[in-house]
């Protein structure tokens, strides 16, 4: 089974394409969003855009049965935002009738 580990954040955002097989997890493929420095002047909104185009196009080209979605824990105007890229992500992946684990991965300790 392979899964799509999403791990989103304010300024980089990371996914992993992992594969479980036989009990242990090996990691196939990493990648890696960095935000253009043009966007971190534009607000939280702008930001939130960027990052839910880009992980839509990883998801869009990845061959994966399973998708986790895991976001930061914000305060403030900022969980607003990542709040609509992380529904907007699930919803991409109901579209696309890809299953959710909803206790996500640590995505980074595989980066």
């Amino acid at each position: 089974m392979k899964i799509l580990a999403i791990d989103m954040a304010v300024v980089n955002s990371a996914a992993a394409i992992l594969e479980f097989k036989d009990g242990s997890i090996s990691v196939v493929d990493t990648k890696i969003i960095k935000l253009p420095h043009e966007f971190k002047s534009m607000g939280s909104f702008m930001t939130a855009a960027y990052h839910r185009k880009s992980l839509t196009d990883i998801l869009d080209t990845t061959d994966c049965d399973v998708v986790s979605i895991e976001g930061p824990n914000l305060r403030g105007s900022n969980l607003f935002s990542i709040g609509q890229v992380h529904f907007g992500l699930m919803g991409e992946c109901m579209n696309r009738k890809k299953d959710i684990i909803t206790m996500p991965i640590q995505t980074w300790k595989y980066i």
